[in-house]
């Protein structure tokens, strides 16, 4: 498939998304049924006897592996009393059997010369582009390929029971409204927040009845039992209902303005499914928004507009990542517009190269609510979805990505809201069911000293739950390549009833020599600028490198940056290698134009550079050491003078760890760091030959795979120059899910058929025959 120019979602840049037409907005109408149950003549003698009545009991589920509950609104004027209805349904699928819709591989199959086909992200709508003219159209070019083919079904067909989900903020926890349940004794007093009762208000038509799934009102939230069997179900509940919305809140003039502009926008573009690759839509009246360099012609207002609508509370719920399914609908009182025209604007800002100040995160975090992408690996899905959102109980950190996990790591997870069961507890299962499922150990950037909730546990268990230190997860280094961990966990426990050592395996590479200062994150950016100057090594143009061999000044460079330039990630938009070396501007942050370090006075001459704001963005919260063997890197605010770099077998990145002062080869997890000469397993199989040379490649479910290219042929292969050919073995091509690692090898024993997801040439005896010195590492 042939590379559009722009790429969106990197770790240092983003992506995706788009579709329909903006609603009118919802008139209340003046006429409305009569209640039949409380007539009241003042505020005062409402109150009084809506607490009159008894409070509703929730009937227990037949079967909460079957049944749920629904809400049946009752209609009413805006200012009425909120009457519903409340009862159980099985829930089934929809019948029908399977779809008749092609696949988009079968719909590949047959597209004529010069065409491509793609899927959009939001409604898996098919579209083709034509890669000659670079246009893209609804229709297939074929005028015999039949639309039914290719067309979306009707997502209202066959379900089985018809009902609405409502994605809402529960806001402050205190339940000082109330609602009337009608049931067949009579009316019964339901007490409910006050944000739930303002969206019902809204949400309720004049002379319809709704029936919805809500979650505080179809849970019961005092039954643990129950909990634990409903909760993993409601991704289910949310995908199965036949419509949803998105309630931000009431109304203002700035929503509707924003609401607006969105809806246009998100009209003029579109993003496929694999890659989110933003295109103009076939639709479009503007064809030139989706590029990154275009800038929008918006006023200050309606930039205000945007950045208020995305400071909303919604917006940082964890639990709505769930909620959210194609054909919702985003609603700020009555005024709504589609989720998928909503998304694919709010990507399409989110790429752009130029944006007002504070807007970037908010679009950052908005993107985690609405990213959607097919075979998302369990710890990506963790990234983008729970990173920075909030929710009151510790563990829904995990419990509420549940229902979007990928099915064997959501096969492996208990859900037990019991006391016990604490939140260290919970993020310490994760991290072993997963490992022992992927085989690999790709959670420890979530392991940091200082969460409120694994304070006491061990330094190995992740902390979701706490913000991560430092802006983005550092970009891929594959110190370890494909190879599969090795490690046990102890059967002692501690008081939180978590294991209390990890033992793996692994290479210790050196021990801290130096530390800078750390960058604070999220500083002003030439006072960021001002801070990384002063870690400028003084031999940085008298020396050579040792592990690598490049000049002092090159592996400065690369560090600062974590080697994402061009050359490394070639599917990017990024500097080249010898273009950041030069530093050849007033936002330098190392050589003769950013001296003397210690400016004070450094006059902004327009924004800063995309590379300076990447380096910077990779520096955040962190600091620049070096090893006594001669490595740098950047690493964790609180690395000290004699902790040890080291990385383990089945983990990507190194770490840096604490040597225990009573137990001896007892580490604490300090973080993870980035290693220049670490990289692409130098440490386990030497440097690559003349002309190879590794490069990060986009795959699919939002990973970075290590791949070779040879510089002089242009060759591109996924098996490595330096290993000897396989043997009793061979390398297979296998459909990618979200239960396989972020790396990922396959490989076909020719004997006995075993299929695995690691090189089997860097098993533990493999390297030790290499020579490779390789350690157990107790982690506490």
């Amino acid at each position: 498939m042939s590379h559009p120019q722009y790429h969106v979602d990197h770790p240092l840049w983003s992506r995706f998304l788009r579709w329909s037409t903006i609603r009118p907005k919802r008139r209340e109408r003046t006429n409305s049924i009569s209640s039949p149950v409380l007539t009241l003549d003042s505020d005062k003698d409402r109150t009084r006897e809506l607490e009159s009545l008894n409070d509703y009991e929730h009937t227990p589920l037949p079967d909460p592996q079957t049944f749920i509950r629904l809400v049946t609104l009752l209609p009413g004027k805006f200012e009425d009393d909120v009457r519903v209805q409340i009862h159980h349904e099985t829930l089934r699928p929809r019948s029908g059997g399977k779809s008749r819709r092609m696949t988009l591989a079968e719909v590949r199959k047959d597209m004529p010369a010069g065409w491509e086909a793609f899927q959009t992200i939001i409604d898996n709508r098919y579209f083709f582009r034509n890669q000659q003219m670079g246009k893209i159209q609804w229709q297939h070019p074929d005028p015999n390929f039949h639309t039914d083919k290719y067309e979306v079904p009707p997502k209202d067909d066959g379900i089985v029971p018809k009902y609405e989900t409502v994605s809402y903020v529960w806001g402050n926890p205190q339940k000082s409204a109330i609602i009337i349940v009608d049931g067949p004794e009579g009316p019964t007093k339901l007490r409910v927040t006050q944000s739930l009762i303002r969206a019902l208000r809204y949400l309720r038509y004049p002379e319809e009845s709704r029936i919805l799934w809500i979650d505080a009102i179809c849970l019961n939230q005092s039954d643990y039992a129950e909990l634990n069997r409903q909760v993993p179900r409601m991704h289910d509940i949310y995908k199965l209902a036949y419509k949803g919305t998105a309630w931000l809140g009431r109304e203002d003039v700035g929503s509707t303005h924003a609401l607006t502009t969105l809806q246009y926008l998100g009209d003029q573009v579109v993003a496929e499914s694999e890659t989110g690759l933003l295109f103009s839509s076939p639709d479009a009246e503007k064809e030139k928004w989706f590029d990154p360099d275009f800038e929008l012609p918006y006023s200050q207002d309606t930039w205000n507009a945007i950045l208020t609508l995305l400071q909303r509370p919604w917006f940082n719920r964890l639990w709505v990542v769930q909620e959210i399914q194609p054909g919702a609908m985003v609603q700020c009182g009555h005024d709504t517009i589609p989720l998928s025209a909503f998304t694919e604007a709010i990507y399409c800002l989110y790429s752009k190269a130029r944006l007002p100040t504070d807007l970037r995160r908010y679009l950052e975090q908005a993107t985690g609510t609405l990213a959607r992408l097919p075979g998302l690996c369990f710890t990506r899905l963790l990234y983008r979805a729970s990173t920075f959102k909030g929710c009151l109980d510790p563990r829904d950190k995990i419990y509420g990505l549940l229902g979007l996990a990928p099915r064997k790591i959501a096969a492996s997870m208990v859900v037990d809201y019991g006391e016990s069961n604490t939140a260290a507890d919970v993020y310490a299962m994760v991290l072993l069911n997963h490992a022992k499922l992927t085989q690999r150990l790709e959670h420890f950037h979530n392991c940091f000293g200082g969460g409120k909730f694994t304070q006491n546990a061990p330094s190995w268990v992740p902390d979701w739950f706490s913000d991560i230190p430092g802006e983005t997860y550092l970009p891929p280094q594959f110190a370890a390549a494909t190879s599969r961990a090795h490690f046990s966990s102890s059967n002692s426990k501690n008081e939180t009833g978590t294991p209390d050592t990890l033992r793996v395996r692994g290479v210790r590479c050196g021990v801290v020599s130096h530390v800078t200062g750390h960058l604070p994150p999220r500083l002003d950016s030439w006072e960021a600028i001002r801070r990384v100057r002063r870690w400028q090594p003084d031999d940085l143009d008298t020396s050579t490198y040792g592990p690598t061999g490049e000049s002092m000044r090159k592996a400065y460079a690369i560090t600062l940056i974590c080697n994402a330039l061009k050359e490394r990630e070639p599917d990017w938009i990024l500097s080249s290698a010898e273009e950041w070396e030069k530093q050849e501007h007033d936002q330098a942050l190392f050589g003769e134009q950013a001296k003397p370090q210690d400016v004070t006075g450094v006059q902004a001459s327009g924004k800063i550079r995309s590379d300076v704001s990447d380096a910077l963005q990779c520096c955040g919260d962190r600091l620049f050491f070096r090893t006594y063997e001669g490595y740098m890197g950047l690493a964790p605010a609180d690395t000290q003078v004699g902790d040890v770099t080291a990385f383990f077998l089945g983990c990507s990145t190194p770490l840096v760890l604490r040597p225990s002062k009573h137990s001896p080869g007892h580490f604490s997890i300090v973080g993870e760091c980035f290693v220049h000469g670490l990289h692409d397993a130098i440490a386990l199989l030497g440097p690559l030959p003349q002309p190879w040379t590794g490069i990060a490649a986009w795959v699919e479910g939002d990973r970075r795979c290590l791949r070779f290219l040879n510089t002089e042929t242009h060759e591109v292969t996924k098996e490595d120059p330096r290993l000897e050919p396989l043997v009793g073995w061979e390398r297979i091509d296998k459909d990618v899910d979200g239960d396989d690692p972020i790396l990922y090898d396959f490989f076909k024993h020719k004997e006995s058929g075993q299929i695995i997801n690691y090189d089997p040439r860097l098993e533990p005896d493999k390297l030790e025959a290499k020579g490779v010195v390789l350690d157990w590492f107790s982690l506490v």
